[in-house]
């Protein structure tokens, strides 16, 4: 049981590297940028990587078109967003999330 499941980490490693390197090279423009790997991951889970490649390239193009790019302000945004719901929501959470926060650096908020 532990060598499949260190097979299946090894090709889901690997095919969550080809499946975004795939898209780097379709759009070198935009290039990579670490916020995409779990909605890839996410999909990978679901779906074959071929299946999955082509479906997280529609997703990035109609409907988070602007997301990543430079500066990741709509990252920032939703960031924002959570800590404030977390705030209102669950407030153990806000102030664990707050306190690991490198010196409340705003820029770190979309790492959660």
């Amino acid at each position: 049981l532990l060598s499949f499941i260190i097979l299946l980490f090894y090709f889901s490693q690997e095919s969550l590297y080809t499946l975004l390197k795939a898209y780097t090279i379709r759009h070198p423009e935009k290039g990579y940028c670490q916020g995409q790997a779990p909605l890839a991951a996410v999909l990978l889970m679901f779906m074959p990587e071929v299946d999955a490649f082509w479906t997280f390239n529609e997703i990035c193009e109609r409907y988070l078109e602007s997301y990543y790019d430079d500066g990741l302000e709509r990252v920032q945004i939703d960031g924002d967003v959570l800590y404030a719901l977390l705030k209102s929501i669950h407030p153990p959470i806000y102030k664990f999330l707050l306190n690991t926060d490198d010196n409340n650096n705003d820029n770190n908020r979309c790492c959660y």
